[in-house]
């Protein structure tokens, strides 16, 4: 199954369990795990995955040899809040929204609170959850005029649309794109390239243009631009036509499609690192488990979520009191073995 498909069904399915248990009694039993992915229409291993998600975040409980209970009543939270994410974001986007979602549950379950995963269309009516939210945090590009702003609102690494009522917990995606550049050119490569789609993204437009003005800065050539359909990792016709190119390093708009380009490489018997050497961005989970393991530049989640919820403790507590911020986190490089010097 697609990534993006498997993400995708795993927080629904969690978002429907979270609203479930807003209205359960304590100490209440989940049913068997065969019967609620009956009910879901999903796989017991996709459910299995988001049920671990709400036990982990201490929601849930396992009881062995009994089953899952509610581990605490939903009354005793101090609040509600609602994380939108775009139900139709595409797959290239589902790990690092998975991350994030999953970190906010952890950080918002520690404080007392509840996060209740919500999936919108732009085109949609508003999700009854949100009316009942005490505030909001957005993942994604779209926003739609339904939202309601009179709550406090936190927006996760996206500057581009402005909504003047939200708080905004962002990493400088130049910034980052010049961790990566001054890194591979430390290297002693020099011709280089880069995959991404720079017309849709800010985010890998910035760190191409990073990629280009440390080039020039370096006396290097200018960064070849390629491009790949986002609702597939990268195919093998790219994979030749990087090699034809003849350059030694590519570095990566994301993990999702350094991981693409490394599996490409190696069918057309291209080694990683030995003959092209490849860069990241995000480090996702599974940029750790690609073979070889993916030197990637570290997006400060963790930071950023502990800083958001921060962030909306305050603005809950002082209602229209306090001032929206304008965060901005630094990211970090994390050398593995998918980049090597000439």
């Amino acid at each position: 199954m697609d990534i993006g498909v498997q993400q995708k069904k795993q927080h629904m399915i969690r978002g429907q369990l979270v609203e479930w248990i807003q209205g359960a009694t304590p100490g209440s039993r989940l049913l068997p795990e065969r019967e609620l992915s009956s009910h879901f229409g999903v796989s017991r291993t996709t459910l299995r995955r988001a049920v671990d998600d709400l036990v982990e975040s201490g929601i849930l409980k396992r009881v062995p040899g009994s089953g899952v209970y509610l581990n605490s009543s939903p009354a005793d939270k101090k609040y509600k809040i609602c994380l939108a994410y775009d139900n139709e974001m595409d797959s290239v986007h589902q790990p690092f929204l998975a991350t994030q979602l999953h970190q906010f549950e952890v950080e918002i379950s520690k404080r007392g609170g509840i996060a209740v995963p919500v999936p919108f269309s732009v085109n949609a009516e508003m999700p009854p959850a949100l009316n009942s939210a005490d505030g909001l945090v957005l993942f994604g590009s779209v926003y739609p005029s339904w939202l309601p702003v009179d709550k406090p609102m936190v927006i996760l690494f996206d500057p581009e649309h402005l909504i003047p009522e939200a708080s905004y917990v962002l990493s400088d995606e130049y910034f980052n794109g010049m961790i990566a550049a001054n890194y591979v050119f430390s290297l002693g490569h020099s011709k280089s390239a880069f995959i991404g789609d720079t017309e849709r993204y800010f985010w890998a437009r910035d760190r191409y243009r990073a990629l280009c003005d440390a080039a020039a800065e370096t006396g290097n050539p200018k960064p070849e631009l390629l491009a790949n359909q986002y609702n597939r990792p990268v195919l093998v016709g790219m994979a030749k036509q990087v090699k034809a190119s003849g350059v030694t390093v590519v570095v990566c708009a994301n993990d999702y499609i350094a991981m693409g380009l490394i599996s490409a490489l190696h069918r057309i018997g291209v080694k990683v690192p030995e003959d092209i050497s490849v860069v990241g961005y995000d480090d996702v989970d599974a940029s750790v488990y690609s073979h070889p393991p993916i030197t990637t530049v570290r997006l400060p989640v963790e930071e950023a979520v502990y800083v958001a919820a921060n962030e909306l403790e305050e603005r809950i507590l002082h209602v229209g009191k306090n001032i929206p911020k304008r965060i901005t986190l630094l990211a970090k490089l994390i050398v593995r073995g998918s980049c090597a010097a000439i």
